[in-house]
């Protein structure tokens, strides 16, 4: 989204993760969405705050993932571990993004550790 022009950094070698490079949370329209979407830098946060939701509306929220869901052998495929899940062919095959998928792996993550015992 080259009209964010946001000041960005290479990735740490050492750790494989990005460098904070902004301070201030800013919100862009994205006009190349299918729908109204926005685009949000927030500097500094370690999670989302998607605890509230379920596992299947985080899929939603990804329309690559949601738009290959409907190929996966089993309706309530998770897209961790599950056989023929399409998701994960398309993300071996580069047709979805692998840093959207470890997104959508860390949000699954916060979910279950914010689960109650």
């Amino acid at each position: 989204m080259p009209e964010a022009r946001r000041k960005t950094a290479e990735i740490s070698r050492k750790t494989g993760k990005g460098r904070q490079t902004t301070s201030q949370a800013v919100g862009y329209l994205y006009p190349g969405a299918a729908a109204p979407s926005l685009l949000i830098d927030l500097p500094g946060l370690a999670n989302f705050g998607v605890t509230h939701l379920s596992k299947t509306q985080v899929a939603r929220g990804f329309k690559e993932i949601e738009a290959q869901a409907r190929f996966c052998e089993f309706s309530d495929c998770s897209h961790l571990a599950e056989p023929d899940c399409a998701v994960k062919s398309a993300v071996e095959r580069g047709e979805i993004s692998a840093s959207r998928y470890l997104s959508y792996l860390h949000m699954l993550e916060e979910i279950e550790a914010a689960r109650p015992y």
